[in-house]
């Protein structure tokens, strides 16, 4: 009996690290549920904190149509006191589980997802919210190689606010 639960506990966990996250829209757009994924980045953010290094496998979409699987560890890169005024923006990297030569980086906030995917051969794909005008439209990403990239007119915005120090010293 013994022996039957600690499967079942074994089966439920592996099937609870293996959600469809992701559900294709059209050709390139894809629908992502960042409920499910944040369920996924908090069990790394969990695992950090009790074992530093470890991951978890996440699924994300290439622009070829097929899904691969990441080994994803949180990747900080803001210094601890700006990560503790900014709690939602959490950056990660990770490798492919099938191809060690195929990378993630992505960040995750307020503004949704936005990864960059590299493989052998400087193969870059992005993906990133889908606009609508001005706005994101929740939950939707386009994903699209470098190569077919484009701005559609959009300008660099900076979302950063300028101190009275900065603006002194024009920062």
């Amino acid at each position: 009996i013994l022996f039957l639960f600690i499967a079942l506990c074994g089966s439920f966990h592996a099937w609870s690290q293996e959600r469809n996250i992701w559900s294709r829209a059209d050709s390139q757009t894809y629908n992502l549920s960042s409920g499910d994924l944040k369920l996924e980045l908090k069990e790394i953010s969990n695992q950090v904190s009790s074992v530093q290094g470890k991951s978890t496998k996440v699924s994300f979409p290439l622009a070829d149509g097929q899904m691969v699987d990441f080994l994803v560890k949180e990747n900080p890169v803001m210094d601890s006191a700006l990560a503790k005024k900014f709690p939602n923006n959490k950056s990660y990297s990770g490798m492919s589980v099938s191809n060690p030569n195929m990378r993630i980086h992505f960040s995750v906030n307020e503004l949704g997802l936005h990864a960059m995917i590299t493989s052998h051969g400087n193969i870059v794909q992005y993906i990133d919210p889908i606009k609508d005008g001005s706005k994101i439209v929740p939950e939707r990403y386009e994903v699209i190689t470098r190569s077919n990239f484009r701005t559609d007119g959009d300008k660099l915005s900076c979302f950063t606010e300028f101190t009275e120090y900065q603006l002194k010293r024009n920062v």
